[in-house]
């Protein structure tokens, strides 16, 4: 593109339209990388120059790009399916923690209690005095 004075402006021009390109690029780029959606029953954890900051609760947020940035946090969890007898422990890397309740199942397991061989009951002469009657067969005559 020339104008009537021969100078040449091509060179200009490509340099230009090459510089709004990376510049639009750059903007979007820091724009895409410093808003957030947090999801329900998520929180993110933001930290600032690598100190906590604060915890993002569900909702849009904006992150200053470079100066924040969501930590990224190292989850494990058991992958136990039904008719699998092999269960798998998968680790994943991720910046949002679920803060839904994760149900492990542990079997069957033995549980011991004491509830038939100690009771408790209130002195009526003091309000402060507490009087155990222990009626366990396996206590000495002596605490019965």
């Amino acid at each position: 593109m020339s104008s009537g004075d021969g100078v040449d402006y091509t060179g200009n021009m490509i340099g230009l339209v090459l510089g709004l390109v990376i510049g639009t690029y750059v903007f979007w780029r820091f724009i895409w990388k410093s808003i957030y959606v947090v999801r329900h029953s998520e929180v993110m954890i933001v930290e600032r120059f690598g100190k906590f900051k604060t915890i993002l609760r569900p909702g849009v947020h904006f992150v200053w790009p470079i100066i924040e940035s969501p930590r990224v946090v190292h989850w494990r969890y058991l992958d136990a399916s039904t008719s699998n007898s092999l269960d798998v422990v998968v680790t994943t890397k991720t910046d949002r923690v679920d803060m839904r309740e994760h149900l492990i199942d542990l079997g069957n397991q033995t549980v011991i209690t004491v509830s038939e061989c100690l009771s408790a009951r209130a002195a009526p002469d003091t309000a402060a005095t507490l009087v155990l009657d222990l009626g366990c067969s396996l206590l000495s005559p002596t605490l019965r």
